[in-house]
């Protein structure tokens, strides 16, 4: 796995090697996030590391039917825990609302779930509403949480770090004339994301990303 923790037994740090700082957890200071860097953008759907412009074709060949929309995800009762376990599992809800808001171009859905400083989200929003306005859409490209540990130390309220890797599927955005925009391989890259509790509920207030 990418990164490392480092700690000096006051404060433990989450050192990603994509560059940006990610996340900072201490006992005796705030908790802080800058993700303004590369790193901090690099799930957003498709453009992923990997992905590339389609080859651009001579004649118009028929477009695979768009992945079928499943409902709205509904949070499992786990996840409105305030607990490690129900951190765990809201990231994990997170992430399948994510997928649901580019299958569905909901632009509303994940910035719901994240605080108001939450950049990831605002960015997942404008690409989805981009998208949208383009009259395109996206086949595949799902990702999904592994290996997912909550950093010890943390305050709910101030802030957890969530260790995990994101796996990624392959997948494309294609145009309103059925003709692929954009290509992105399957991955796989740490994510290092931090909660909060806040008001009886999870949010997602930022994450860090590095390929593997």
């Amino acid at each position: 796995m990418i990164g490392k923790i480092v700690s000096d037994g006051r404060r433990t740090r989450v050192v990603v090697a994509s560059g940006c700082l990610a996340l900072l957890v201490a006992t005796a200071a705030a908790v802080t996030v800058s993700c303004g860097g590369p790193g901090s953008e690099a799930v957003t759907r498709p453009t992923t590391p990997g992905t590339t412009p389609a080859p651009v074709e001579t004649s118009r060949a028929p477009s695979p039917q768009p992945t079928l929309v499943t409902p709205s995800p509904t949070l499992p009762p786990g996840a409105a825990k305030r607990s490690d376990e129900g951190a765990l599992a809201f990231l994990a809800y997170f992430f399948d609302v994510y997928n649901y808001s580019f299958e569905a171009l909901d632009e509303d859905a994940v910035v719901q779930l994240g605080a108001t400083e939450c950049a990831f989200c605002k960015s997942a929003r404008s690409t989805v509403m981009e998208i949208r306005s383009k009259g395109a859409h996206v086949e595949g490209g799902r990702v999904s949480i592994e290996n997912a540990i909550v950093q010890p130390g943390g305050d709910p309220e101030r802030g957890i770090v969530v260790n995990s890797l994101l796996a990624q599927e392959a997948g494309r955005t294609v145009g309103a004339d059925g003709i692929p925009t954009s290509t992105s391989t399957a991955s796989s890259r740490r994510l290092d994301a931090l909660l909060r509790w806040k008001e009886g509920r999870w949010v997602l207030v930022g994450v860090d990303t590095a390929t593997r």
